[in-house]
């Protein structure tokens, strides 16, 4: 066999192991995203029926902490992890004030917020800590 006809084949080889991959890591990211949309619905149908929370919530009198600029509730966006969609997304939840953000699991949270069209997870909510310095700020201290 000549150099020429082996550096052929070598090349089609290379040529169909990267298209393999490539078929493989797209079909991969497919059925990743469909386990992801299935989960979310799941969690939302457990949602509905493990969870003893009414949505949307009632608003409470004398909730501590600072007005946003909509004067409905508390500025959500102080507490270091949520910027303005993870605030938008729970204030359309119905969590307005600190308080009532304190009073959930970081589950419980993303649950609510998934529901919401706004992705995150209890894992990162536990990260940022997001319960204890809605806490904190329920109660008139510093995030």
């Amino acid at each position: 066999m000549s150099k020429l006809t082996k550096l052929v084949q070598s090349l089609l080889l290379l040529a169909g192991t990267a298209i393999a991959a490539i078929i493989g890591w797209l079909l991969w990211q497919f059925l990743r995203q469909e386990e992801e949309t299935e989960e979310a619905t799941l969690s939302t149908a457990a949602l509905s029926s493990e969870m003893q929370i009414p949505l949307p919530y009632e608003p409470e009198a004398d909730e501590g902490g600072s007005s946003d600029a909509q004067g409905g509730g508390d500025d959500l966006t102080r507490i270091a992890g949520i910027g303005p969609r993870y605030a938008e997304g729970l204030r359309q939840a119905g969590i307005t004030s600190f308080s009532q953000l304190s009073r959930h699991s970081p589950d419980d949270l993303a649950a609510l917020l998934r529901l919401q069209g706004v992705r995150v997870t209890g894992d990162r909510i536990r990260q940022d800590d997001w319960i204890g310095q809605a806490a904190r700020l329920s109660s008139g201290g510093e995030s």
